[in-house]
């Protein structure tokens, strides 16, 4: 971006199994009422065994009350449109398309399009993408 400012994106990748599935969509219902980030933070904090069966639909929607979410009936009904099952999907074949193979991973695009693939997750690797995105 030419003003010096950058934006972040985020994706749910759903990766793991059938429970991912159900979490990334109830993450992503919870977004609709601009909660995403909050019932993704309160779900990690909650976290069990990956699919151990916790994810159930009593569990999501404690971490739905836990996260704020203003209107659980409009929730719950937004946890079952399609529209967010292929949403994941679109997600997942944009992330085999740049090679990505776990969570997290950050693209870095530049004001060109082009993208990169940030293989040093750390702060410095980071901004070493950044700017290199930018310079380009």
């Amino acid at each position: 971006m030419a003003s010096g400012e950058a934006s972040l994106e985020y994706r749910n990748w759903v990766i793991i199994g059938p429970e991912s599935v159900d979490a990334a969509q109830a993450a992503l219902a919870a977004g609709e009422q601009d909660r995403l980030w909050q019932f993704v933070e309160a779900f990690y904090a909650a976290q069990q065994a990956e699919n151990s069966g916790y994810v159930t639909d009593d569990f999501l929607l404690g971490i739905a009350e836990e996260a704020g979410v203003p209107d659980i009936e409009q929730w719950e009904g937004d946890r079952q449109d399609p529209g967010l099952e292929a949403e994941l999907r679109e997600t997942s074949q944009e992330a085999q398309q740049l090679g990505l193979t776990g969570t997290p991973s950050i693209v870095v695009e530049g004001s060109d399009g082009q993208q990169q693939v940030v293989t040093d997750l750390t702060a410095e690797g980071i901004q070493t993408a950044i700017d290199e995105a930018s310079a380009g």
